[in-house]
Protein backbone atom coordinates (compact mmCIF):
# COMPACT_ATOMS: atom_id res chain seq x y z
CA UNK A 1 0.00 0.00 0.00
CA UNK A 2 2.95 2.29 1.31
CA UNK A 3 4.81 1.82 -2.10
CA UNK A 4 2.12 3.15 -4.37
CA UNK A 5 2.85 6.52 -2.64
CA UNK A 6 6.47 6.67 -3.99
CA UNK A 7 7.41 8.81 -6.43
CA UNK A 8 8.12 7.28 -9.62
CA UNK A 9 11.67 9.24 -9.97
CA UNK A 10 12.42 7.75 -6.41
CA UNK A 11 11.06 3.92 -7.64
CA UNK A 12 13.76 4.30 -10.89
CA UNK A 13 16.26 5.65 -8.53
CA UNK A 14 15.78 2.85 -6.24
CA UNK A 15 15.76 0.41 -8.63
CA UNK A 16 19.25 1.27 -9.97
CA UNK A 17 20.82 0.35 -7.11
CA UNK A 18 22.54 -2.99 -7.72
CA UNK A 19 21.64 -3.04 -11.25
CA UNK A 20 24.49 -0.66 -12.47
CA UNK A 21 28.05 -1.71 -12.06
CA UNK A 22 28.91 2.05 -11.57
CA UNK A 23 26.65 2.92 -8.76
CA UNK A 24 24.88 6.34 -9.33
CA UNK A 25 26.26 9.25 -11.62
CA UNK A 26 28.26 12.06 -10.40
CA UNK A 27 25.48 13.99 -8.38
CA UNK A 28 25.43 17.50 -10.24
CA UNK A 29 23.46 21.16 -9.78
CA UNK A 30 21.19 21.69 -12.82
CA UNK A 31 21.16 25.18 -14.01
CA UNK A 32 17.77 25.46 -13.50
CA UNK A 33 14.21 23.07 -12.49
CA UNK A 34 12.01 25.38 -14.84
CA UNK A 35 11.99 22.65 -17.57
CA UNK A 36 11.72 19.61 -15.45
CA UNK A 37 9.03 21.14 -13.13
CA UNK A 38 6.83 21.72 -16.64
CA UNK A 39 7.83 18.37 -17.84
CA UNK A 40 6.96 16.31 -14.43
CA UNK A 41 3.46 17.84 -14.10
CA UNK A 42 2.24 18.09 -17.64
CA UNK A 43 4.31 15.55 -19.57
CA UNK A 44 5.39 12.37 -17.14
CA UNK A 45 3.24 9.46 -17.13
CA UNK A 46 3.48 6.85 -14.77
CA UNK A 47 5.72 4.48 -16.42
CA UNK A 48 8.43 7.22 -16.32
CA UNK A 49 8.17 7.19 -20.48
CA UNK A 50 6.65 10.92 -22.14
CA UNK A 51 3.21 11.94 -22.82
CA UNK A 52 2.86 13.65 -26.27
CA UNK A 53 -0.03 15.63 -24.57
CA UNK A 54 -0.56 16.33 -21.17
CA UNK A 55 -4.48 14.31 -20.34
CA UNK A 56 -4.52 12.85 -23.91
CA UNK A 57 -7.41 10.25 -24.50
CA UNK A 58 -4.82 8.00 -25.97
CA UNK A 59 -1.04 9.10 -25.15
CA UNK A 60 1.88 8.57 -27.28
CA UNK A 61 4.68 7.75 -25.59
CA UNK A 62 7.88 8.35 -28.06
CA UNK A 63 11.34 7.38 -27.99
CA UNK A 64 11.53 10.63 -30.03
CA UNK A 65 10.72 12.59 -26.65
CA UNK A 66 12.87 10.56 -24.55
CA UNK A 67 15.68 11.73 -26.84
CA UNK A 68 15.24 15.17 -26.97
CA UNK A 69 14.76 15.57 -22.99
CA UNK A 70 17.53 13.69 -22.48
CA UNK A 71 19.67 16.18 -24.83
CA UNK A 72 18.14 19.34 -23.01
CA UNK A 73 18.95 17.31 -19.17
CA UNK A 74 22.81 17.10 -20.38
CA UNK A 75 22.84 20.57 -20.99
CA UNK A 76 20.78 21.38 -17.97
CA UNK A 77 23.59 19.25 -15.65
CA UNK A 78 20.50 17.57 -14.51
CA UNK A 79 22.05 14.01 -13.83
CA UNK A 80 19.17 12.76 -11.33
CA UNK A 81 16.25 13.10 -13.88
CA UNK A 82 18.68 11.77 -16.94
CA UNK A 83 19.44 8.93 -14.46
CA UNK A 84 15.09 8.47 -13.90
CA UNK A 85 14.76 8.64 -17.60
CA UNK A 86 17.58 6.32 -18.70
CA UNK A 87 16.00 3.48 -16.57
CA UNK A 88 12.58 4.06 -17.79
CA UNK A 89 13.97 3.95 -21.67
CA UNK A 90 15.53 0.61 -20.89
CA UNK A 91 12.87 -0.93 -19.08
CA UNK A 92 9.87 0.20 -21.16
CA UNK A 93 11.04 0.85 -24.85
CA UNK A 94 14.70 -1.74 -24.91
CA UNK A 95 13.70 -4.83 -26.89
CA UNK A 96 16.06 -7.83 -25.52
CA UNK A 97 19.51 -6.76 -27.08
CA UNK A 98 18.38 -3.16 -26.73
CA UNK A 99 16.78 -2.38 -30.02
CA UNK A 100 14.65 0.38 -29.08
CA UNK A 101 11.23 0.71 -30.11
CA UNK A 102 9.91 3.89 -31.61
CA UNK A 103 7.10 4.48 -29.12
CA UNK A 104 5.60 2.39 -25.95
CA UNK A 105 3.27 -0.39 -26.55
CA UNK A 106 3.41 -4.57 -26.29
CA UNK A 107 2.97 -4.47 -30.65
CA UNK A 108 5.55 -2.26 -31.13
CA UNK A 109 8.28 -4.07 -33.17
CA UNK A 110 10.60 -1.53 -34.99
CA UNK A 111 12.96 1.12 -34.25
CA UNK A 112 13.59 4.52 -36.10
CA UNK A 113 17.03 5.68 -37.48
CA UNK A 114 16.24 9.25 -36.11
CA UNK A 115 15.17 8.99 -32.85
CA UNK A 116 18.19 6.15 -31.99
CA UNK A 117 20.68 8.11 -33.17
CA UNK A 118 19.45 10.88 -30.74
CA UNK A 119 19.45 8.12 -28.15
CA UNK A 120 22.98 7.47 -28.96
CA UNK A 121 24.34 11.16 -28.85
CA UNK A 122 22.60 12.24 -25.31
CA UNK A 123 23.57 8.40 -24.21
CA UNK A 124 27.39 9.74 -25.20
CA UNK A 125 27.35 12.70 -24.20
CA UNK A 126 26.04 12.21 -20.18
CA UNK A 127 28.74 9.20 -20.15
CA UNK A 128 31.05 11.61 -20.14
CA UNK A 129 29.16 14.44 -18.05
CA UNK A 130 27.84 12.40 -15.09
CA UNK A 131 30.62 9.82 -15.20
CA UNK A 132 28.43 6.82 -15.61
CA UNK A 133 30.14 3.97 -17.95
CA UNK A 134 26.46 2.33 -18.46
CA UNK A 135 25.75 5.10 -20.85
CA UNK A 136 28.10 4.76 -22.81
CA UNK A 137 27.73 0.43 -23.14
CA UNK A 138 24.02 1.13 -23.68
CA UNK A 139 24.71 3.67 -26.55
CA UNK A 140 27.35 1.21 -28.06
CA UNK A 141 25.03 -1.17 -28.03
CA UNK A 142 22.33 1.37 -30.33
CA UNK A 143 24.87 1.39 -32.27
CA UNK A 144 25.95 -1.82 -33.39
CA UNK A 145 22.38 -2.57 -33.64
CA UNK A 146 22.05 -0.22 -36.59
CA UNK A 147 25.32 -1.39 -38.08
CA UNK A 148 24.82 -5.11 -38.34
CA UNK A 149 20.76 -5.03 -38.91
CA UNK A 150 19.82 -1.08 -40.03
CA UNK A 151 21.72 -0.82 -43.41
CA UNK A 152 21.49 -1.47 -47.16
CA UNK A 153 25.18 -1.84 -49.21
CA UNK A 154 26.08 1.02 -46.27
CA UNK A 155 23.14 3.30 -46.37
CA UNK A 156 20.84 3.07 -43.43
CA UNK A 157 17.46 2.82 -43.80
CA UNK A 158 14.09 4.54 -41.96
CA UNK A 159 13.74 1.49 -39.09
CA UNK A 160 14.19 -2.31 -39.03
CA UNK A 161 11.84 -4.87 -37.58
CA UNK A 162 13.30 -7.06 -34.91
CA UNK A 163 10.60 -9.08 -34.53
CA UNK A 164 10.61 -10.58 -38.66
CA UNK A 165 13.96 -9.49 -38.99
CA UNK A 166 12.94 -7.20 -41.51
CA UNK A 167 13.79 -4.02 -42.95
CA UNK A 168 12.74 -0.75 -44.69
CA UNK A 169 13.42 -0.12 -48.02
CA UNK A 170 13.30 3.47 -47.63
CA UNK A 171 15.56 6.24 -46.26
CA UNK A 172 13.95 9.81 -44.88
CA UNK A 173 16.91 12.13 -45.39
CA UNK A 174 15.02 13.94 -42.41
CA UNK A 175 16.67 11.08 -40.42
CA UNK A 176 20.24 11.69 -40.97
CA UNK A 177 22.41 12.51 -37.86
CA UNK A 178 25.85 12.99 -39.17
CA UNK A 179 27.46 13.85 -35.49
CA UNK A 180 26.29 10.34 -34.32
CA UNK A 181 27.21 8.37 -37.40
CA UNK A 182 30.63 10.06 -37.71
CA UNK A 183 30.94 8.51 -34.26
CA UNK A 184 29.64 4.87 -34.76
CA UNK A 185 31.69 4.97 -37.59
CA UNK A 186 29.54 4.78 -40.79
CA UNK A 187 30.89 3.95 -44.17
CA UNK A 188 31.40 7.30 -46.63
CA UNK A 189 28.77 5.46 -48.81
CA UNK A 190 25.96 6.51 -45.98
CA UNK A 191 26.11 10.41 -46.67
CA UNK A 192 25.55 10.00 -50.34
CA UNK A 193 21.91 10.57 -50.62
CA UNK A 194 22.79 13.28 -48.81
CA UNK A 195 25.51 14.96 -50.38
CA UNK A 196 23.61 14.48 -54.10
CA UNK A 197 20.10 15.69 -52.94
CA UNK A 198 19.14 18.92 -54.51
CA UNK A 199 16.35 21.35 -53.75
CA UNK A 200 14.14 22.97 -56.07
CA UNK A 201 13.94 24.95 -53.82
CA UNK A 202 12.44 22.08 -51.44
CA UNK A 203 14.19 19.18 -50.77
CA UNK A 204 12.77 15.61 -51.93
CA UNK A 205 12.35 14.01 -48.99
CA UNK A 206 12.91 10.17 -49.26
CA UNK A 207 15.86 7.89 -50.74
CA UNK A 208 15.22 4.54 -52.24
CA UNK A 209 17.08 1.80 -54.83
CA UNK A 210 19.42 4.93 -55.83
CA UNK A 211 16.20 7.57 -56.78
CA UNK A 212 14.72 10.28 -54.89
CA UNK A 213 10.99 10.35 -54.29
CA UNK A 214 8.85 13.08 -52.52
CA UNK A 215 6.40 12.65 -49.26
CA UNK A 216 3.81 14.34 -51.41
CA UNK A 217 2.78 18.20 -52.81
CA UNK A 218 2.10 19.25 -49.42
CA UNK A 219 5.81 20.57 -48.00
CA UNK A 220 6.65 19.80 -43.95
CA UNK A 221 8.98 22.44 -43.11
CA UNK A 222 10.14 20.57 -39.87
CA UNK A 223 11.25 17.68 -42.57
CA UNK A 224 13.09 20.48 -44.75
CA UNK A 225 14.99 22.20 -42.11
CA UNK A 226 16.05 19.01 -40.72
CA UNK A 227 17.16 17.94 -44.05
CA UNK A 228 18.94 21.49 -44.93
CA UNK A 229 20.83 21.75 -41.06
CA UNK A 230 22.28 17.75 -42.10
CA UNK A 231 22.80 19.29 -46.01
CA UNK A 232 25.23 22.11 -44.23
CA UNK A 233 26.90 19.27 -41.92
CA UNK A 234 27.62 16.82 -44.71
CA UNK A 235 28.63 18.76 -47.72
CA UNK A 236 30.05 22.22 -45.38
CA UNK A 237 27.82 24.40 -47.81
CA UNK A 238 24.47 25.52 -47.79
CA UNK A 239 21.69 24.22 -50.20
CA UNK A 240 21.48 27.54 -52.65
CA UNK A 241 17.93 27.44 -53.44
CA UNK A 242 16.44 26.26 -50.47
CA UNK A 243 18.64 28.76 -48.18
CA UNK A 244 17.14 31.94 -50.85
CA UNK A 245 13.61 30.41 -50.53
CA UNK A 246 13.91 31.48 -46.80
CA UNK A 247 14.98 34.77 -47.38
CA UNK A 248 12.47 35.65 -49.56
CA UNK A 249 10.31 34.36 -47.01
CA UNK A 250 11.27 36.54 -44.43
CA UNK A 251 11.63 39.22 -47.01
CA UNK A 252 7.94 38.53 -48.23
CA UNK A 253 6.12 37.71 -45.02
CA UNK A 254 8.51 37.84 -42.51
CA UNK A 255 7.69 34.86 -41.29
CA UNK A 256 8.15 30.95 -42.40
CA UNK A 257 4.98 28.72 -42.04
CA UNK A 258 4.87 25.00 -41.32
CA UNK A 259 3.57 23.96 -44.57
CA UNK A 260 3.90 24.67 -47.84
CA UNK A 261 2.41 23.26 -51.80
CA UNK A 262 5.68 21.99 -53.65
CA UNK A 263 4.59 23.56 -56.88
CA UNK A 264 3.31 27.16 -55.90
CA UNK A 265 5.73 27.63 -53.51
CA UNK A 266 3.33 29.17 -51.35
CA UNK A 267 1.82 28.40 -47.68
CA UNK A 268 -0.82 25.80 -47.52
CA UNK A 269 -2.47 27.84 -44.66
CA UNK A 270 -1.10 30.32 -42.10
CA UNK A 271 0.22 28.16 -39.71
CA UNK A 272 2.94 28.78 -38.05
CA UNK A 273 5.53 26.12 -36.01
CA UNK A 274 7.08 26.38 -32.80
CA UNK A 275 9.87 23.82 -33.88
CA UNK A 276 9.99 25.42 -36.99
CA UNK A 277 11.29 28.05 -35.91
CA UNK A 278 13.69 26.24 -33.77
CA UNK A 279 15.02 24.62 -36.02
CA UNK A 280 15.57 27.35 -38.45
CA UNK A 281 17.68 28.99 -35.39
CA UNK A 282 19.40 25.88 -35.74
CA UNK A 283 20.05 26.75 -39.23
CA UNK A 284 21.34 30.01 -39.34
CA UNK A 285 23.43 29.07 -36.23
CA UNK A 286 24.67 26.51 -38.42
CA UNK A 287 25.49 28.37 -41.34
CA UNK A 288 26.42 31.80 -39.67
CA UNK A 289 23.34 33.75 -40.37
CA UNK A 290 23.24 36.19 -37.41
CA UNK A 291 20.66 38.44 -38.15
CA UNK A 292 18.11 35.45 -39.40
CA UNK A 293 19.18 33.79 -36.47
CA UNK A 294 17.88 36.51 -34.11
CA UNK A 295 15.18 36.97 -36.45
CA UNK A 296 14.24 32.80 -35.88
CA UNK A 297 14.69 33.71 -32.11
CA UNK A 298 12.59 36.18 -31.75
CA UNK A 299 9.94 34.55 -33.62
CA UNK A 300 10.59 31.28 -31.36
CA UNK A 301 9.95 33.20 -28.08
CA UNK A 302 6.86 35.10 -29.27
CA UNK A 303 5.21 30.97 -29.78
CA UNK A 304 3.59 30.19 -26.35
CA UNK A 305 3.91 26.82 -25.12
CA UNK A 306 2.67 26.81 -21.98
CA UNK A 307 -0.44 24.89 -22.37
CA UNK A 308 0.29 21.00 -22.56
CA UNK A 309 -2.96 20.25 -23.14
CA UNK A 310 -2.21 21.53 -26.52
CA UNK A 311 1.30 21.96 -27.00
CA UNK A 312 3.40 18.67 -28.03
CA UNK A 313 6.24 18.13 -26.09
CA UNK A 314 8.25 18.07 -29.47
CA UNK A 315 7.04 21.90 -30.45
CA UNK A 316 7.75 22.09 -26.27
CA UNK A 317 11.54 20.56 -26.10
CA UNK A 318 12.66 21.78 -29.40
CA UNK A 319 12.28 25.67 -27.86
CA UNK A 320 13.95 24.72 -24.53
CA UNK A 321 16.74 23.55 -26.48
CA UNK A 322 17.08 26.47 -28.60
CA UNK A 323 17.30 28.75 -25.65
CA UNK A 324 19.48 26.88 -23.59
CA UNK A 325 21.99 26.88 -25.90
CA UNK A 326 21.72 30.52 -26.35
CA UNK A 327 21.44 30.96 -22.79
CA UNK A 328 24.81 28.88 -22.57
Amino acid sequence: MYKKLIPVFALLLLASCGQSSGGLPAKTNPKSQTVETHVTENYLAKNGLIADYKKAKEPQYLSESIGLYMNYLVLNHDSKTFHSLYLATKKELAFKKNFIKWKWGEEVTTNAFIDDMRLYSALRMASKQFHFPDYDKFASQIASNWKKYGVTDGIPVDFFDFKTKEKAKTLHLSYYNSSAMREIGFSEAAYEPLKKVQATPFFDEIFQDGTYQTTGNEVNMIDQMLIAIEYKRVTHKKEPHFDAFLQREWAKNNRVHARYNRDTKTATNNVESTAVYALLAEYYEETGQKENYQKATNKLQMMDTSNALTTHFFDYMHKELVLIKKGS
